[in-house]
């Protein structure tokens, strides 16, 4: 016999979310906060302007930043093949200007 399943074929639940990709400035819907309370990954896009004006941080929500839709999917990819994204991102300290003096001396 086969089991009943409490939940309809193909049906995704929270708890089946990895990631979500949002707006950045969309964070103040009932899913999301419901995501932020989870070990969902929310990723959001700051090209994406809406008229909604509700960024994470002040509702302290988790997010991780990214510039446009493209750059999400990177992450996306990456976090699925187990690579972490902090590795992606130069971190790299400013570079200062150096100067080249010649040491050569006329004999």
């Amino acid at each position: 016999p086969i089991p009943h399943s409490p939940h309809p074929a193909g049906s995704i639940w929270a708890q089946d979310v990895d990631a979500v990709i949002i707006p950045a400035t969309a964070c103040g819907g009932s899913a999301i906060l419901s995501f932020s309370q989870s070990q969902t990954q929310i990723i959001a896009v700051e090209e994406n302007q809406t008229s909604m004006q509700v960024p994470p941080e002040p509702l302290g929500i988790k997010v991780i930043r990214v510039h446009s839709y493209l750059e999400a999917l990177g992450w996306l990819v990456a976090h699925r093949a187990g690579i972490s994204a902090d590795s992606l991102s130069p971190s790299l300290s400013s570079i200062r200007c150096l100067s080249i003096f010649s040491d050569q001396t006329a004999s």
